[in-house]
């Protein structure tokens, strides 16, 4: 079942980050900082894929027509190639988008963070910091680093030595 709020929620920029860091309630990446007491949801969803190129069929239309009539084949088979190349990079695009899923993290006032993850595993761990974390309303003077190119969770707070991160 879909949570309503994160289906009525701005749609904001995709977030590519390769870190995120928490210090005590807050968490930061590039020059970004959300206070974790302002979080309202958290919830995940596969990132959709783009749209399919329908110009690319006006390549492959026009092709096949000017073979058909016997055009110039060279023009014709460009044409075919043009639409045919640009549906194949559509089709590797959204094949490397279904391994990414992400992390939708919806604040109190309606804005929506929506962060980048490709691996699902790890994904799931970081839920469950974050999880933590939220409960019990920070990690006080102490950090968490989270990695998302490496997959890996540092840092010194409590919450990454109770589930055996650190």
């Amino acid at each position: 079942m879909e949570n309503k709020a994160v289906k009525n929620a701005p749609q904001q920029m995709l977030i590519e980050t390769p870190q995120l860091i928490i210090k005590g309630n807050i968490m930061i990446w590039h020059e970004t900082m959300i206070h974790l007491t302002n979080v309202s949801c958290i919830s995940t969803r596969p990132l959709p894929a783009t749209m399919f190129p329908i110009f690319s069929l006006i390549f492959l239309v026009a092709g096949a027509i000017s073979l058909s009539i016997h055009l110039n084949i060279a023009i014709s088979l460009i044409l075919l190639s043009i639409g045919g190349v640009w549906i194949y990079n559509w089709y590797l695009v959204n094949k490397d988008r279904k391994m990414n899923t992400i992390l939708n993290i919806i604040m109190n006032s309606g804005s929506c963070f929506q962060i980048v993850f490709n691996d699902k595993d790890f994904l799931g761990k970081v839920l469950t910091v974050l999880e933590q974390i939220i409960i019990d309303g920070g990690v006080g003077q102490q950090d968490v680093f989270i990695n998302i190119n490496g997959c890996t969770i540092s840092g010194n707070a409590n919450v990454l030595s109770d589930f055996k991160l650190s």
